[in-house]
Order: C-alpha cells, then sequence, then structure tokens
C-alpha cells in the first residue's frame, strides 16, 4: 500500500513527533491510499475527497513497544489535551504527503480506537 512516489511512509519507530497528526481507523486505509493515488496522479479530474474519520493527535516519544500521544479532545484550543499510549500491536501503518500538505495519518486496529474514544472521550460519557 501507499507506493506512490509522494506518499511518505513512517516505520512505528520514526513517527513524526512534536508535530500535527491524525488516528485513524485501519478500515479506512484503502480508500484513503486510492483517493490519494487518484488525486495525486491527476488532482484536476480528482478531487480531494474526506475519507472516513479522524482524532487530532500529536506523537510525543516513541518506545520500544508504544508510542506517547497527545490526543487533542476538541481542535478550537489546545488546552483539552490528553495524554494516551499507543500499543506496538495496535499500529498498523503510518504515513504522509507533504506534496499536498497532508498531515501524517496514523492508522491504527479499529477496536483500539473504538474502546480509546468511548473510554475517553467527554462526547460517550
Amino acid at each position: 500500500m501507499f507506493e506512490h512516489e509522494d506518499f511518505e511512509r513512517y516505520e512505528f519507530e520514526n513517527v513524526p513527533l512534536d508535530r500535527d497528526l491524525y488516528l485513524v481507523d485501519q478500515k479506512y486505509m484503502s480508500d484513503y491510499e486510492s483517493m490519494m493515488t487518484r488525486f495525486l496522479t491527476d488532482y484536476k479530474n480528482n478531487p480531494y475527497e474526506n475519507v472516513g474519520y479522524v482524532s487530532y493527535a500529536a506523537a510525543r516519544k516513541a518506545l520500544d513497544n508504544s508510542i506517547e500521544l497527545s490526543w487533542y479532545v476538541n481542535i478550537s484550543d489546545r488546552f483539552h489535551e490528553v495524554s494516551i499510549i499507543l500499543p506496538r500491536e495496535q499500529f498498523v501503518s503510518c504515513v504522509g504527503c507533504q506534496a499536498c500538505d497532508e498531515k501524517p495519518r496514523i492508522f491504527v486496529k479499529g477496536e483500539w480506537l473504538d474502546s480509546f474514544m468511548h473510554d475517553r472521550s467527554p462526547f460517550f460519557q
């Protein structure tokens, strides 16, 4: 996946630190890759489309078996930041595309993302 030359692929240990990124359920990987490949190949005839749902975050530190993340509960300010741990076994892939100013997306296992969102989000309490 993500073979187009404009994609940046990041290994678990090399996820970009201290910059905005998105957490995304792995079920959207294929659709996102297809949309972006079409867009990168011919953006005039293939408009950018939002694919799936994203959670706003920033990676703070990569450890051997986990990544420390800051999850932004809301995006209207940066004061509602929650520290979370992404276990290595829940990480699927990380991809970005600076050529179109796309923030890196960390694709994670859906069960982890669902349980994380429901356990920690005030919107699901």
